[in-house]
């Protein structure tokens, strides 16, 4: 099973629900979401993953973001909010800081015990899933590569880590422009896992503001012959200052274009970055980021699917 963890941008919510009309992708994939803002595509996205009763992670107190101060603003969509999360194919994940914090979690919200529950706690996890579990129906436990969580002692462990190297400009990927990205895939389960999830090419960090870069890079990842998965960094050959951005994207293009291992598994969201490229239409950062997602989720789809 694969938990991609998402912070409820609005990029990365359009992936999610515009994948829900691609036959490739799997039942194997459970998303997870931070929200950030009280947005209707969050709303949206979430109604869709009802409708098309697929499996969908909420995490009901977000640790960045204003989610928590806008929902208090707008009553109508907190309480539709309220009750959509409470959909039967909707889990409730907590985010733990310490150990009894999830008593007052659950004084305060005043949740269901029967509800299904998954918990993310980096320290000695374990011994909290034991503790919890014998109070609530709490399934699943995501853990980072840090916690100390003793091997098989939790049957749903799910191993969750950033596997995407950051860089602070996007010139930088420059640097070194193709590496390893992940074969959590390949050995999740050898490890004692039940799943393993990512940040998939978005990465961890959360900032509140955009702004036009001075490069464009499109990341891409694809399978290696070992199955491995290699991250790809397409980057502008201009990076000097923030102006035209869309002569920018047609040079990153042009080398995603003539890189042969993309083209071995070629995905939808794939097509129509090729479908950009001819048409010479510039589709904006947003809608590059939306893709790289979708690339990414769909190559885990075909592993996860058994048809790689």
């Amino acid at each position: 099973m694969y938990f991609p963890y998402f912070r409820g941008r609005q990029y990365e919510l359009i992936a999610l629900r515009e994948l829900l009309d691609n036959s490739n992708y799997s039942q194997n994939i459970i998303p997870i979401i931070e929200p950030v803002k009280a947005s209707p595509t969050l709303f949206n996205t979430i109604e869709t993953y009802v409708k098309h009763n697929r499996k969908l992670i909420i995490i009901v107190n977000p640790l960045v973001g204003s989610f928590d101060l806008e929902c208090r603003n707008k009553k109508d969509f907190s309480e539709k909010y309220d009750r959509l999360i409470n959909s039967e194919n909707i889990q409730i994940c907590f985010l733990l800081k310490e150990k009894n914090q999830i008593k007052n979690i659950f004084t305060e919200k005043k949740y269901n015990k029967e509800n299904a529950y998954a918990l993310f706690y980096n320290h000695d996890s374990s011994v909290l899933f034991e503790e919890i579990k014998k109070i609530y129906n709490v399934n699943y436990l995501f853990v980072s590569e840090g916690s100390v969580v003793r091997r098989n002692s939790v049957a749903n462990r799910i191993l969750l880590r950033d596997k995407f190297n950051k860089c602070e400009r996007n010139s930088d990927y420059e640097k070194n422009i193709d590496e390893f990205f992940s074969e959590d895939h390949l050995y999740y389960s050898d490890d004692g896992f039940y799943g393993f999830g990512d940040y998939s090419t978005i990465g961890d960090e959360y900032v509140e503001t955009g702004f036009v870069p001075y490069a464009v890079a499109i990341h891409m990842v694809y399978y290696d012959k070992d199955k491995s998965l290699r991250i790809h960094h397409f980057v502008s050959d201009d990076n000097n200052s923030r102006e035209d951005t869309p002569r920018k994207f047609e040079q990153a293009i042009v080398k995603l274009c003539d890189f042969e291992a993309l083209k071995q598994y070629q995905t939808s969201a794939y097509k129509e970055l090729i479908d950009f490229k001819k048409e010479g239409k510039y589709p904006g950062l947003g809608t590059i980021k939306r893709i790289s997602i979708m690339h990414h989720l769909e190559l885990i789809s075909l592993f996860l699917d058994g048809k790689i």
